[in-house]
């Protein structure tokens, strides 16, 4: 059973990707909006991860385990 894609939707990367792959496969429109906002959050996800492991390796304790 399909799912309806609301904007909310598309503000969880992983769940919003799968949606647009659906929307794809079954040859559904696709709005542009769903794609950036899809392309947005998951792209500032991904930066806030790599700010966390940054940090993290800043610290010797991390690397060197002491």
């Amino acid at each position: 059973m399909p799912v309806k894609t609301k904007l909310w939707m598309m503000t969880i990367p992983t769940f919003g990707q799968q949606l647009l792959i659906n929307q794809l496969m079954r040859e559904e429109p696709i709005r542009p909006l769903h794609v950036v906002l899809s392309a947005v959050v998951t792209f500032l996800c991904g930066c806030l991860l790599v700010h966390l492991v940054i940090r993290l390796y800043h610290r010797e304790q991390v690397v060197f385990g002491r």
